[in-house]
């Protein structure tokens, strides 16, 4: 679920704990484009907006390509991987309460959807159990202004989902070594 008082304690909390200074959401910013610097260059931080550590003040900005690359980042670091992974919803639970039911995916999905008005979001991993092989994905959708218009948002998120979910099974499955041929 989305804990947003929690999310902006901790964007405060990490810039003190890097700057010294009074934990604030801009010293918590100048260290998340720091950390995108590090990890992602310098054009993911330059091409990022921060204003709030929960996501809901309409003057953040990201792309989805710099959340898809972020995703990849901590899919990689062992230390963290599990923990952040976890921390998601998996289909009928938590922000995924409503969504994929009724479908039946070939690999683990985890995500954390994303709405404020006019906008839906969706971003997480699709994995393969067996391989631990992992799509990394993020679908925005912007200028809704209708019911409709979400209902074809969520469509479309499950739709990417679907077909992330048979291209890895298919790849898994053409990469999988013959045996007794």
């Amino acid at each position: 679920d989305s804990e947003n008082l929690y999310a902006e304690s901790l964007m405060k909390r990490m810039g003190h704990e890097v700057t010294k200074e009074p934990g604030s959401w801009s010293h918590g910013a100048a260290v998340v484009r720091m950390m995108l610097t590090q990890r992602l260059g310098a054009d993911a931080a330059t091409g990022t907006t921060i204003v709030d550590g929960s996501g809901l003040s309409r003057g953040n900005r990201v792309a989805p390509a710099t959340l898809t690359r972020w995703l990849g980042e901590l899919s990689r670091d062992e230390t963290t991987r599990d923990v952040f992974t976890a921390s998601l919803a998996e289909p009928g639970a938590g922000t995924l309460k409503k969504r994929f039911l009724g479908t039946r995916l070939g690999n683990k999905l985890r995500a954390k959807s994303g709405f404020i008005n006019g906008v839906r979001c969706l971003s997480g991993y699709v994995t393969h159990e067996g391989t631990g092989r992992r799509l990394c994905f993020s679908v925005m959708v912007n200028d809704i202004a209708s019911d409709e218009q979400h209902a074809a948002a969520i469509e479309l998120h499950e739709e990417v989902v679907k077909t992330l979910d048979a291209w890895l099974t298919a790849k898994v499955a053409a990469e999988a070594p013959v045996v007794g041929g």
